[in-house]
Formats: structure tokens, C-alpha cells, sequence
């Protein structure tokens, strides 16, 4: 069953020697359908997602990458747009192959896209659905997913409504659900805490902790988060690892995401561990 899975993993180029090395010690690069891996540049001003950090693709990296058939995917998320940037269209050009895809949330960067750059698969990224109430689903929020789904290739949806009925009206084959989000359920300052970050990176700023961070108190955070799993964790799991998989790919999902750039390396491999290796069914 896991050989129908898509996987699409973050750290394309801050993480690789992490993800790669991962993959050839538990001999994985033949287990799934496909594998994508994505990741912002250095500098790039059209960054969404996370802060800028010191991200410069090697072409040795894009090389190991292309020669075992994996795609990467450009985190190019921002709210703010301006198409005439020369670093974005420069790569853009760069990247430009089929299997590559653009994560985004511009609608006239979506329109430019399609037009000038048709190789690329298009993803709506979840930094672009803070409006929409995690659980439970409302009418206007599958309605607004079904919308994206008739413009983008793939739509990531807010992971606490992973497991809501209301999903299953969505496209599956459209939708790219996400593993291992760590935000409090139906979080109040989704949209304005990817706001600043975007806003930050279109002013070219560096990283900025109190930009970067979850904007809401620790003590808060952690109380919050431990009460949702506790009592939600049987009907809507968070952090929901291979069994949540497995279940999803009995419902006719197939497309998942590891989030991550910005996490420890012991974090990272954490969440590779949980969701990547399942034994020998």
C-alpha cells in the first residue's frame, strides 16, 4: 500500500545531507511512488512560510536529486508578489522542468506561472488558508478548498481538519495533507504570524526570532496543544505518524508533507523516523 504514496519533504537545501543520508541507511529510495523535496533560496524575495535564512541551492545538490527522479519544489509563498523580480524569474528559469513545482499563494503570481513557466505543478500552500476554521469544517471552508483545487495541482489543507468527514468531499488526488504541524488547533493568529514572516522576507530582513516563533505564550501553547490531543486524539489525530498514514491511504489519499526546515536536526530526523519507516508490511 505505501508504494502509492507521494511524499514531498521539507529541507530541499538547508537539510539534504540529512534527508539523503536518511534514505540510503534505511534503503528507502525505491519504497514510495514518488519522492519532491522543497525549500526558499537564499535572499529570495518572493520566501513565504519561514524567516530567510542562508539557503543557497549547490548544483551538486540539484544533481543528486535529479539523477533518482526526485522533484523540488520552490517555497515561493509570499503574500506580496512583485513578477518582475529578477532573482524569482532568474529561478524560475533555473528550476524550470517537469517534476519541479512552486508552492504559492498569489493569485496573479499563480496566473504568471501558468502562462509563462507551464512545467511546473502548482501547490497552494497552507500559509494561504488562515481563514479557514480547522474543526470543525464549515460549508465555506470545503467550498474555498474546492475552489483552490480548481486552480492548483495541490492544495495543502490546515492539518487539524485532516481527519474531519467534510475533507473527504475534497479532490483526494488534489490534496497534499500534512504530517506533522504543531500549531494549537483552530490557532487565532495563523494568518497574522505568516503575514509578518512574509512581509519580513519581501523587505529583505534577517531572521528574526520574534518574527520566526509561534507568537503565542509557551505556557498557553503547551497546555493548549496537550488538551486538544488528549481529547481529540481518537477521532482527529495530531502528529498522527504511520497509522494516520495508513489510514488516510485506506480513504484514497496519497499525496503527504513533512514541514520542518527550521527544526534541530534530532527534530527533523524525529518526524523522517515517524512517517517514513514502516517496516516490512
Amino acid at each position: 500500500m505505501i508504494e502509492k504514496i507521494n511524499w514531498n519533504i521539507s529541507g530541499a537545501f538547508c537539510k539534504s545531507d540529512i534527508i539523503l543520508k536518511f534514505f540510503r541507511e534505511n534503503n528507502l529510495f525505491s519504497t514510495f511512488k514518488s519522492i519532491s523535496v522543497y525549500d526558499g533560496v537564499s535572499r529570495c524575495l518572493w520566501n513565504g512560510g519561514r524567516m530567510h535564512y542562508d539557503n543557497t541551492p549547490a548544483q551538486s545538490i540539484k544533481e543528486d536529486y535529479y539523477k533518482i527522479g526526485w522533484g523540488i519544489n520552490l517555497t515561493f509563498s509570499n503574500f506580496d508578489i512583485d513578477l518582475k523580480d529578477p532573482l524569482g524569474n532568474e529561478l524560475l528559469h533555473e528550476f524550470h522542468k517537469e517534476g519541479n513545482g512552486i508552492i504559492l499563494v498569489n493569485e496573479n503570481f499563480r496566473k504568471y506561472l501558468r502562462k509563462n513557466f507551464p512545467k511546473y505543478k502548482l501547490i497552494h500552500s497552507v500559509t494561504g488558508c488562515g481563514h479557514v476554521q480547522e474543526l470543525p469544517l464549515r460549508d465555506r471552508d470545503v467550498d474555498f478548498y474546492l475552489d483552490l483545487q480548481d486552480k492548483y495541482d495541490l492544495v495543502i489543507p490546515r492539518c487539524g481538519s485532516t481527519f474531519d468527514p467534510k475533507l473527504r468531499r475534497l479532490n483526494k488526488e488534489k490534496t497534499e495533507i500534512m504530517v506533522n504541524d504543531t500549531c494549537i488547533l483552530n490557532c487565532p493568529l495563523y494568518h497574522e504570524h505568516f503575514k509578518k514572516i512574509s512581509d519580513s522576507n519581501r523587505l529583505g530582513n534577517d531572521w528574526d526570532d520574534k518574527i520566526a516563533e509561534c507568537y503565542i505564550d509557551k505556557d498557553i501553547f503547551d497546555k493548549t496543544i496537550s488538551r486538544e490531543k488528549r481529547i481529540l486524539r481518537d477521532k482527529y489525530p495530531f502528529d498522527f505518524g504511520k497509522e494516520g498514514i495508513l489510514r488516510l491511504l485506506d480513504e484514497g489519499f496519497t499525496n503527504f508533507k513533512i514541514s520542518g526546515r527550521d527544526e534541530s536536526e534530532e527534530n527533523f530526523l524525529s518526524d523522517l523516523r515517524r512517517n517514513l519507516i514502516y517496516g516490512s508490511e
